[in-house]
């Protein structure tokens, strides 16, 4: 980390504890400052810390790093306010955390069906079998990628795929020419098919997706 970044977080660092000092909001007037009052109150600033080194220096692991950081927000808030701050508004801005920094390859598979998981996390697969026979994919806050665009289906075959999404997105791409026909519920969720191939053709592969949405969204493209 050069001089310019670590000066930048050093002044960060104070003028926040500054501002928080001056304006009281966590009854810093109340605390105790002697040594061992300071280490039990502030040692989550080392999590603070951790994490924003880990973001600043490690640009192939910002995700990590944001989320290392977040962490040690929410306990260093919780462990100078008065009442406990909600967990549940604070996993959902860490999975914003982990959408925007995070990035990832696809991971190449040759099976003939996939199956894709990601909790807290994320997941993406390009498939490319010849004899693709179908698969599924599971997100709970997180996200899941699926490319078949390489995949082949056998003519006038059908497979299946199950998509389920909680508090997250799943995102499939299909080759053009493939007939998708789309199925399932959306709780305070939903999904879209945004192929290409809106005219039915009979000769081609049909794919039946059954999707199941909950606070998240399901995107089929080409």
């Amino acid at each position: 980390m050069n001089r310019k970044k670590s000066l930048g977080i050093l002044i960060i660092a104070f003028g926040l504890l500054i501002f928080l000092v001056k304006s009281d909001l966590f009854h810093f007037s109340r605390l105790d400052l002697s040594i061992g009052n300071i280490i039990s109150n502030f040692w989550p600033m080392v999590i603070v810390l951790i994490g924003g080194y880990s973001l600043v220096t490690n640009p192939a692991s910002k995700a990590a790093g944001a989320v290392i950081l977040a962490v040690g927000v929410f306990i260093q808030l919780n462990k100078l306010s008065s009442t406990n701050i909600p967990f549940f508004p604070f996993l959902l801005i860490l999975l914003g955390i982990w959408f925007i920094f995070s990035r990832g390859s696809f991971n190449q598979n040759t099976s003939d069906s996939f199956s894709g998981i990601a909790i807290f996390s994320g997941s993406k697969i390009r498939n490319t079998s010849q004899n693709f026979i179908g698969g599924s994919a599971f997100s709970m806050f997180g996200g899941v990628d699926v490319d078949l665009r390489g995949a082949n289906i056998a003519p006038m075959q059908e497979v299946k795929i199950d998509l389920f999404t909680a508090f997250g997105g799943v995102t499939l791409y299909v080759p053009q020419g493939w007939n998708v026909i789309t199925s399932g519920l959306p709780l305070f969720g939903g999904w879209s098919n945004k192929t290409a191939n809106s005219n039915f053709n009979p000769n081609a592969p049909v794919v039946r997706i059954s999707c199941f949405a909950v606070f998240g969204g399901i995107d089929i493209k080409n």
